[in-house]
């Protein structure tokens, strides 16, 4: 289920403007990001809380940081072919995307968040752009707008997979063999 087939926008102009590439209003397009970001955030954090009733807060912490990163958004971005629809003024950036684009072509689905290519963070602003703008468009029910996001952002981090920040495995095992690192401030 692709984004275009799963979601018609009423009468959101802003929507509009970011699936169809017509000019946008850089500042509306700002907002509408930030909204989108807070929106998915607690959407993933929702999913997360409810599918692992016995995960501790930690871990839930770094799994739904996992969860709601650059890559992962910007993989959607890509999966669903909504980067064509981004209009930009520097060029670098047409590569980067490119570049990304092409990586991410060649993987295979096991490998595609391990890749070396540093998704541009544009691509992440698009996925949180129109996740805010569906949020207003539906008149602020989150559960039409997870309903067309869970597809795209479907678990690829999980407790099973999951990998800790080196500096918390490493406090973690001093913990657990009776050592305590003490923070020192500078």
């Amino acid at each position: 289920m692709g984004l275009h087939n799963s979601y018609q926008a009423s009468d959101l102009v802003k929507l509009d403007i970011l699936l169809n590439g017509q000019p946008a209003d850089a500042m509306a397009t700002i907002r509408l990001e930030f909204l989108g970001d807070s929106v998915l955030d607690i959407l993933v954090t929702w999913r997360l809380y409810r599918s692992y009733p016995n995960v501790d807060p930690g871990e839930l912490t770094y799994l739904c940081a996992a969860s709601v990163s650059n890559d992962n958004f910007s993989i959607a971005a890509f999966k669903q072919n909504l980067y064509p629809h981004l209009q930009y003024g520097f060029s670098n950036l047409g590569s980067q995307i490119s570049e990304f684009v092409k990586s991410t072509s060649d993987l295979s689905k096991t490998s595609i968040l391990a890749h070396a290519i540093k998704a541009p963070k544009v691509l992440e602003d698009l996925v949180e752009s129109i996740a805010g703008a569906m949020l207003i468009d539906t008149n602020l029910d989150l559960h039409k707008v997870w309903k067309v996001f869970k597809p795209l952002l479907s678990p690829k981090v999980t407790p099973d997979n999951l990998e800790l920040p080196p500096c918390r495995e490493l406090i973690e095992l001093c913990d657990s063999l009776g050592y305590f690192i003490k923070s020192t401030i500078h």
